[in-house]
């Protein structure tokens, strides 16, 4: 949100951010466990929904952990499975969680900031929330990891006697 409130900071940094913010809330643990759960071909589909549940509550308090099992039941509930649905579960779970976040910032922004400040963080915000594309984000998470893809993840952070954006 820091990025948004300072202009100085282009869209794409805006946007990196906050996908590197909004990808970091789903537990690593629950995204292998949902996976390897979509993955197993079962007789009975109401196994798999029954292991997505269990998982729910051994993860408590974690929004992001429930948006996915719920999306991953739907996932199911479409005749998908493998890495397929588990792309779409994450998908779709990460627009819940972003527009969550949005929902939480506003109000942030709208309490903590005055007048026109306000309207133009939360537009720049809806803005790096529209430009994410949630499914090359979602594969790209679920791809085997890879340095380059470890560095992307993280949000650009300038070091250097000034901190400032690059101009």
């Amino acid at each position: 949100m820091k990025r948004a409130e300072n202009n100085a900071h282009s869209e794409t940094e805006v946007r990196t951010a906050f996908e590197a913010a909004l990808f970091r809330e789903f537990p690593v643990q629950v995204l292998r466990v949902v996976r390897d759960s979509l993955g197993e071909r079962v007789l009975f589909a109401s196994l798999q929904h029954e292991r997505l549940e269990s998982i729910r509550t051994a993860s408590p308090g974690s929004a992001a952990a429930s948006a996915l099992i719920d999306c991953a039941q739907d996932s199911l509930r479409l005749g998908r499975a493998g890495d397929d649905a588990m792309t779409l579960a994450l998908a779709e779970a990460s627009r819940d969680v972003a527009e969550s976040f949005l929902r939480g910032m506003e109000e942030h922004v709208e309490r903590s900031a005055q007048g026109q400040r306000a309207g133009d963080v939360i537009a720049r915000l809806r803005a790096a929330a529209l430009a994410i594309d949630f499914d090359r984000a979602s594969r790209e998470l679920l791809a085997p990891p890879s340095g380059a893809r470890r560095r992307r993840q993280r949000a650009l952070r300038l070091v250097g006697l000034d901190e400032g954006p690059q101009l």
